[in-house]
């Protein structure tokens, strides 16, 4: 927003329960494009820039939440207030000059350093850009920080702001609706509410015991994350038949659709973490109060996060686990204003530990279809909101004929590959949920077919063509004929190639059969896990004998049991542990016989029988 803002003349209110959060996350990260959201508006239609900076400025005026700003240096509790006014900042650019491909590969590059910029959240953190991609194609990048609005402001704000740029380029005046209650008034009427007396005793007792988060398998440690960064995405639309089952599961639950949801990523979790107790957060709306405190319909932050804790006990019912969330989240509603930091503090759980690594929300529709739905206009604009929540795993479910699960991940936690099988999971999980609500949770598998099948059979199906009494060194010289220059063995940076082990081990087989080696004969075995062990092992394969192998770190009895029980007359090893086997005749690779190894012949040795 531009300087121009003039300074309220109304008092400061302290944050919201989610807002303190985004606060921390923003500024322990400013260029981290954490909650920063972009909605992006694809049109086949000319926009008036001038009208569009003039619908934004009177959205302004009239939604007190696009004129909020923060405090924090020097108080001890950050601060928000809302200014008397505000000045849109709408930004052009034109990319007409260029190919179709290029002006996307701009507004791919404009998206992300938007991102990076931030916001300097003094001043109301929202900004657009109007981008001219073509004769005909333009796009519109609302780009804001999700302290100000939640997403169901987003439908309200759009409608509005289009049709008043409609009537604004018509020169009509545009007719807008009444005005709703205003974001601060309901956080003033909330601020008012005396604290609820048992929020400490709740939060303990659903958390009791808890000392940690559900761990997320396969995912990186926050402490080393992969060198990537931004949010990924992965979603699909459950089919139709199974979307029809988890609405009957709901209907004989007596539940509605976001206790499914939960229900669903609860048995995932419990699946992947292999825990029978699960945490997870879920984000819900706190819209609806009393009277003097119900937001419905007016544009502003109006959500919070809370934990769920549920047992995924096998031997209890999908209908137990879905009636027990249902209920959990309506206990939850006397307490919907409890910060995560104050949740953690009155549970007893240790400072800096987060209560959950995972996230569940449920929304009706998409901003598109919401959006489409209310006014046919939009039926030819096409919009996409991107999201990089700071949590490692978001999973947002949207309503309809086939329930739509959508997955945004941090890339710098979650690869890729495991957010696409956390996908098929979810989707083989709601398959079997919507059979039906009597069934055992222990019957519910989170392998897919296909997946089950390549555990059990593909990985299985080892069956190979082998030749009879082939020996395990002549597997390795067939590879060595085919490959000679390839690595065969590679420690730190040590590579050998296979043509090098075959050399070396047929020096060590020549060598051996001097001293004694052949089928039937035994020859001791130690050397430190190196290059020189698989050096040994072939040779002393080559060279008709067998071997024993002798853990260096075995006691001197024990040694000394292993070489006169097996009649091994012979030691192979190395001059570090040459001396335990002072009394023995050794062949020393790298010691008194490195030499004589030096000196034999590099070509296989002919076989002598077997071994």
């Amino acid at each position: 927003m531009h300087d121009d803002a003039r300074e309220p003349g109304n008092g400061e209110l302290p944050l919201g329960p989610l807002q303190a959060g985004m606060l921390f996350q923003a500024l322990l990260a400013p260029s981290g494009g954490f909650d920063v959201e972009q909605v992006v508006v694809r049109l086949n239609e000319p926009i008036d820039v001038r009208a569009l900076t003039e619908a934004w400025r009177m959205a302004g005026s009239r939604h007190d939440a696009l004129r909020l700003r923060f405090r924090w240096a020097g108080l001890e509790q950050p601060r928000q207030t809302f200014l008397d006014a505000v000045e849109p900042e709408v930004l052009q650019h034109d990319w007409t000059t260029g190919e179709g491909a290029d002006a996307e590969a701009r507004l791919a590059e404009l998206l992300a350093a938007d991102r990076r910029r931030g916001f300097d959240l003094t001043r109301p953190p929202w900004r657009v850009h109007v981008c001219q991609l073509g004769p005909e194609r333009q796009v519109m990048v609302w780009s804001l920080h999700h302290l100000i609005l939640d997403g169901r402001s987003f439908v309200k704000l759009l409608l509005e702001v289009f049709d008043t740029h409609a009537a604004l380029r018509a020169l009509r005046t545009p007719a807008l609706p009444a005005p709703m209650r205003s974001m601060g008034d309901v956080l003033r009427a909330r601020g008012a509410r005396a604290p609820v007396a048992d929020d400490a005793e709740f939060w303990r007792a659903l958390l009791s015991s808890r000392r940690a988060p559900t761990p997320l398998p396969f995912a990186e440690p926050a402490s080393n994350p992969l060198p990537l960064s931004g949010a990924g995405e992965a979603s699909i639309h459950l089919d139709a038949g199974t979307t029809a089952g988890l609405h009957a599961l709901a209907v004989s639950c007596g539940a509605g659709m976001p206790a499914v949801v939960h229900a669903l990523w609860a048995v995932l979790l419990s699946r992947w973490s292999c825990e029978g107790d699960v945490v997870f957060g879920s984000t819900r709306s706190t819209r609806r109060g009393p009277p003097r405190e119900d937001a419905l319909g007016v544009v502003g932050m109006f959500i919070n996060t809370f934990p769920m804790r549920v047992a995924v006990d096998d031997e209890r019912t999908v209908q137990q686990l879905v009636t027990q969330l249902r209920q959990q989240a309506a206990s939850l509603r006397d307490h919907q204003q409890a910060t995560l930091v104050g949740i953690a503090q009155q549970a007893g759980l240790p400072g800096g530990v987060p209560l959950f690594e995972t996230i569940v929300m449920f929304d009706a529709e998409e901003v598109n279809d919401a959006l489409r739905a209310a006014d046919p206009s939009w039926q030819a604009r096409e919009v996409t909101v991107l999201e990089q929540p700071a949590a490692a795993l978001v999973l947002t479910a949207f309503d309809g004929p086939r329930l739509k699960l959508r997955l945004l991940y941090q890339r710098g936690r979650v690869r890729d590959q495991v957010a696409d099988r956390i996908m098929r999971h979810l989707d083989a999980i709601a398959r079997r949920l919507a059979q039906g609500p009597e069934q055992l949770l222990g019957a519910i598998d989170s392998m897919p077919d296909d997946e089950r099948h390549t555990v059990l059979v593909r990985w299985n199906d080892t069956e190979r063509p082998f030749a009879d009494q082939q020996r395990i060194h002549e597997g390795f010289e067939a590879r060595a004929d085919a490959q000679p220059d390839a690595a065969a063995v590679v420690q730190g940076d040590v590579v050998v190639s296979y043509r090098a082990l075959e050399e070396q081990s047929n020096r060590l087989a020549h060598l051996l059969r001097t001293r004694g080696a052949a089928p039937g004969v035994w020859v001791g075995l130690c050397v430190e896990r190196t290059p020189s062990l698989v050096v040994a092992l072939l040779g002393i394969a080559k060279s008709g004998a067998a071997y024993v192998p002798i853990d260096p770190d075995y006691p001197a009895d024990r040694i000394e049991f292993m070489l006169q029980d097996s009649g091994a007359g012979l030691v192979v090893t190395e001059q570090a542990l040459r001396t335990h086997f002072a009394d023995r005749p050794c062949m020393v690779m790298d010691g008194e016989d490195r030499d004589a190894l030096a000196g034999m012949p590099s070509m296989r040795p002919a076989p002598l029988g077997s071994s």
